[in-house]
């Protein structure tokens, strides 16, 4: 990870420096952050954009990438993708709990991701990538107090056809194909297909099983756009996702009592070095992903304005096993934990046409949103050897003796479910007072509701 880093840093920088040298200038960069086709140097807004070429050339595969680029914009991943932090300027919210929304929205084509997961699988046949610091509420569908990522993807080719295959290797067998085509059907229909697959072998070296953090991953994406008149033009995308890795590998520091157990058992012990990627753990760590996303993108313009509509439909679910005490010991361990969840969104923007003295945005928005853990079977399971470690640590912060809270055998269930209902119309207009002077305000109302099903249990003897 650290040396993709550093080729991520040093690319973009030849990137930069390389343009600047062909040219003498800096190339103009033209963005859609405030929801218009304007120049990135004439946007009030602070904005980092990524173009298709910087997206191939620097190798951007996913929001992570994005993030090593973005010096305010920061990405954590623990234990599964769907559990990362995403923070702009140091906010943001980790969606560990399904009740937590992030603070960092994601955006595909305008569309509103509701868990910050969805956006960790590669991107493919991206156009631009633009990260907006700071709130959006008066701008973007769904509120975003920390700011927002927004991906605009490759649209159907209306004029010819074209298309391009892009192989990849490396090491630890890794292998990635990536593919597009697009073309006209007729004089005012057009298609566009997308795909990618990658796989990886592990690269943590575990002695208690098979290397983690491998990768088999798949996507397709096709589209269809149709332009029956010069005002009129309407978007169909559908997409799947399918993700099936032995993710998160990580190494660990082990406390004493835990090697000591080990040699007891004549297990290797750990070396204690959490950047060597040898590790020792008896659960293979899996996380299985299956994501659609289908969305409607109508545009129409008028004389004196256009008016927007983006309807979607967006569902998934995914499988996570982690062990826990990341040793060979049978301490602690998460089993298919399971979660799901599916959400509908409208949003209805009316964008009136640049050249007057104000500039406005007004919109709604409606979303349905459910999230789900959980399917009553067990997944917290406490191991053969919890009761043998635990006793050993007296600092723990039990409220009890350990052999009185658990046994061996102990497990956990749950059924959670939670909705949440949200309505929303925000505005933002824009006074150009003068050449150099312009004043901008905006205005947001949203009411939220959200209805909890929750169900825990706890099987112990």
């Amino acid at each position: 990870m650290k040396m993709k880093k550093v080729a991520l840093a040093i690319t973009l920088a030849s990137m930069g420096a390389s343009a600047q040298a062909q040219t003498g200038t800096l190339e103009e960069v033209i963005v859609t952050a405030t929801k218009r086709a304007e120049s990135l140097q004439d946007v009030p807004v602070m904005v980092a954009a990524f173009s298709a070429q910087a997206i191939q050339e620097a190798g951007i595969q996913d929001a992570a990438d994005v993030a090593i680029l973005t010096p305010s914009l920061n990405i954590v991943t623990n234990t599964n993708p769907f559990s990362a932090r995403m923070t702009i300027r140091g906010i943001g919210t980790s969606q560990t709990d399904i009740a937590l929304e992030p603070s960092v929205g994601l955006f595909v084509d305008g569309v509103y991701l509701g868990r910050s997961g969805l956006g960790m699988s590669e991107l493919t046949d991206i156009e631009r990538i633009e990260v907006l610091m700071g709130p959006q509420g008066t701008l973007y569908g769904k509120n975003t107090n920390a700011g927002a990522i927004s991906v605009i993807t490759k649209k159907p080719n209306l004029e010819e056809t074209e298309g391009y295959v892009e192989a990849t290797v490396g090491d630890y067998d890794m292998g990635r194909i990536t593919g597009s085509v697009a073309g006209p059907i007729s004089d005012t229909v057009a298609y566009r297909l997308a795909g990618n697959a990658s796989q990886r072998d592990g690269y943590y070296d575990n002695a208690g099983g098979d290397n983690l953090s491998d990768a088999d991953d798949w996507n397709l994406q096709g589209k269809l756009l149709w332009e029956p008149t010069d005002t009129l033009s309407m978007l169909f995308s559908a997409s799947h996702v399918d993700q099936d890795t032995s993710c998160c590998g990580a190494d660990s520091t082990q406390a004493d009592i835990v090697n000591d157990a080990l040699a007891d058992r004549g297990l290797p012990t750990d070396k204690n070095d959490p950047y060597d990627y040898d590790i020792a753990v008896d659960l293979d760590s899996q996380f299985d992903l299956e994501s659609d996303l289908v969305y409607l993108i109508v545009d129409y313009d008028m004389d004196w304005a256009s008016i927007k509509s983006i309807t979607s439909w967006n569902d998934y679910d995914y499988t996570v096993t982690t062990d826990v005490d990341r040793s060979q010991l049978d301490i602690f361990r998460l089993f298919n934990d399971k979660y799901s969840g599916d959400s509908v969104s409208q949003e209805l923007r009316l964008t009136s046409n640049s050249g007057g003295d104000i500039d406005y945005q007004l919109g709604l928005f409606y979303m349905d949103q459910t999230s789900k853990r959980g399917d009553g079977s067990p997944f917290v399971q406490i191991g053969e050897d919890f009761l043998e470690i635990a006793s050993q640590q007296p600092d723990l912060p039990l409220p009890a003796p350990a052999d009185f809270l658990a046994a061996a055998g102990d497990y956990l269930v749950a059924d959670n479910k939670l909705n949440t209902e949200t309505y929303a119309i925000f505005g933002q207009a824009t006074w150009h007072i003068q050449d150099v002077w312009h004043l901008t305000g905006g205005l947001r109302f949203t009411d939220e509701q959200k209805d909890a099903s929750l169900f825990t249990k706890t099987f112990s003897t």
